[in-house]
């Protein structure tokens, strides 16, 4: 009998959830694959070290599991507003993954909301994101979300 029940929980720095944290990047960054030329295959927990993501008060990341199995996680970092915009410090979400049979039913949804109390608890009012130009669902996602486009980043290759 399937119970749809859905939890989602802060990571803490055991064992199993730095595991946990070490299948999603591989699954992110072979979905990422598609969408950035430039792109190293390696994404958040290979480039920076994992462990500062539990030492640093100032990180949060969430994992959604639905009847015990991890289907998502997101991961959000506070930092400084650059110089020449207004405002203090905002959260930044370093990454959001769904397993693909778990999207379209409410997944990330939750996970943001929570990455969002997270965030107001530490007083912040503006969350900041990047995400690949040919990846239109996530884009979607964020606009429906109340994210709107601010600055394009661009590349060339010699």
């Amino acid at each position: 009998m399937e119970t749809n029940t859905l939890a989602i929980r802060r990571l803490k720095n055991t064992r199993a959830d730095r595991e946990l944290l070490l299948d999603f990047d591989e699954k992110l960054s072979a979905s990422e694959q598609k969408f950035g030329p430039l792109f190293s295959g390696s994404r958040v927990f290979f480039n920076s070290p994992w462990r500062l993501l539990f030492k640093q008060k100032d990180n949060a990341v969430f994992v959604a599991e639905k009847d015990g199995t991890a289907v998502g996680y997101i991961v959000g970092k506070i930092k400084p507003v650059p110089g020449w915009f207004r405002g203090g410090a905002y959260c930044y979400i370093e990454c959001l993954y769904v397993d693909e049979a778990a999207r379209g039913n409410g997944v990330s949804v939750k996970l943001f909301e929570a990455l969002k109390n997270w965030m107001k608890e530490k007083g912040l009012k503006t969350f900041m994101l990047r995400v690949f130009s040919g990846n239109q669902n996530a884009i979607e996602i964020y606009k429906k979300w109340g994210f709107k486009p601010y600055m394009d980043q661009m590349y060339m290759e010699m």
